[in-house]
């Protein structure tokens, strides 16, 4: 009987991205501002991200099915599942490497607005955690499967407010990141060919830049490789980064910067200051969480800074700091 029902299980798990975090500083916040605000503000941010995360992937434009946003706040953690839609695999079908590695691109940015979104506040929340990858299940409340033990057994390693990416979760990042990149060294017809699929599928950006007067011409293809370029070098990813764990150990470790859903300079120093205001204490391990969060947050913000700049500069991205 056991066996059948994991075999059972089993068989509805799917391959998909998870984000397992929870909030620093939490324990006893009661104490500290009022429950019930504290509760609005949860519900609130749970709004905010469901608005946030979900509309920017268009299901028709992706090349093996919808994507499922499975989002939930449970106390002071919170889950994000991002898979595909169950309909994807009618008649045995099954994603790619690339497709699945899409999955990965999202839940990092997924991860980096959940971040910012818990500090954009009065009542800031820093958040720390991890995104892992494999199959796994999410109904309601319930979440099983060998991507949600693997993040709930790395998610507090940080030493900080950290939300970091599993090495081999990083390396699939890195795969579509590169993967996407070398695309758009391709001829002027491919470009433009990936452009009208697109717009087949439903990219209402991608039919609209098809009506300009010059879509097709020389310039415009040049125009389309260096916004697309510049758009996928975005550090959404610190690569690399030697982040403190427990045991006083560190790991050179792919860390998700939360600057990256900032719209401007006023936004990341806002969010600084919150960082820099919650992170306070009369215990060591505190002084060190802080101390390790700040260090890195002037390297995430330095990185995002440097993206903004560059964008429409007509240069070149660089690559990702490390």
């Amino acid at each position: 009987m056991a066996c059948w029902f994991a075999a059972a299980y089993s068989l509805r798990m799917k391959d998909g991205a998870l984000v397992l975090v929870d909030c620093l500083g939490f324990r006893g916040i009661w104490n500290r501002v009022n429950p019930q605000q504290l509760i609005d503000r949860l519900k609130l941010i749970e709004t905010e991200a469901a608005a946030r995360v979900v509309p920017r992937y268009s299901s028709s434009m992706l090349s093996f099915g919808p994507i499922r946003f499975h989002l939930r706040l449970l106390s002071d953690t919170v889950v994000l599942s991002i898979q595909y839609e169950p309909d994807a695999y009618a008649d045995g079908a099954v994603p790619d490497e690339r497709q699945k590695n899409l999955l990965v691109s999202v839940a990092c940015e997924s991860a980096a607005v959940l971040a910012y979104l818990f500090m954009d506040s009065e009542m800031p929340l820093p958040l720390r955690g991890c995104v892992s990858f494999g199959g796994h299940l999410c109904d309601g409340n319930f979440l099983i499967g060998p991507a949600v033990d693997q993040a709930a057994e790395y998610m507090n390693e940080p030493e900080g407010a950290f939300i970091w990416v599993l090495p081999g979760v990083a390396e699939r990042h890195k795969t579509f990141r590169a993967r996407s990149l070398a695309i758009t060294e391709a001829p002027n017809e491919i470009i433009m060919a990936a452009q009208r699929m697109a717009a087949e599928r439903g990219a209402d950006v991608a039919e609209e830049l098809l009506k300009h007067t010059e879509a097709g011409s020389e310039l415009f293809v040049e125009a389309l490789r260096l916004t697309y370029a510049q758009i996928l070098a975005a550090p959404t990813i610190i690569e690399n980064y030697p982040m403190p764990i427990k045991r006083g150990s560190v790991i050179d470790a792919a860390v998700i910067n939360p600057f990256m859903a900032a719209r401007n300079e006023e936004d990341r120093k806002r969010i600084m200051n919150r960082y820099d205001e919650f992170l306070k204490g009369g215990r060591i391990d505190i002084w060190m969480k802080r101390q390790n969060t700040l260090k890195f947050l002037a390297l995430a913000e330095k990185a995002a800074a440097e993206f903004r700049q560059s964008l429409g500069s007509g240069e070149r991205p660089q690559k990702s700091p490390k």
